[in-house]
């Protein structure tokens, strides 16, 4: 099979100049409202890991040996 090359030619019709609607709209209500929660349960996360790293917690975690599992 021969390989013949072709040749293409695009040809765009520019309509001048052209403007887009904003896509951006104001969230409603309960896009809001998630957000927000969203970001209230980042907030608690943030300051959960904070208190345990205060404790010591994760310290504790690396320094105990690793249980072995059990084969049957």
């Amino acid at each position: 099979m021969k390989s013949s090359p072709q040749q293409i030619e695009i040809h765009l019709n520019f309509i001048g100049e052209v403007e887009f609607l904003n896509t951006e709209s104001e969230p409603t209500p309960e896009e809001l409202a998630e957000q927000e929660r969203i970001e209230k349960e980042r907030e608690r996360n943030r300051q959960r890991y904070q208190k345990r790293k205060a404790q010591g917690y994760y310290d504790k975690m690396k320094a105990e040996p690793k249980k072995e599992k059990r084969s049957a």
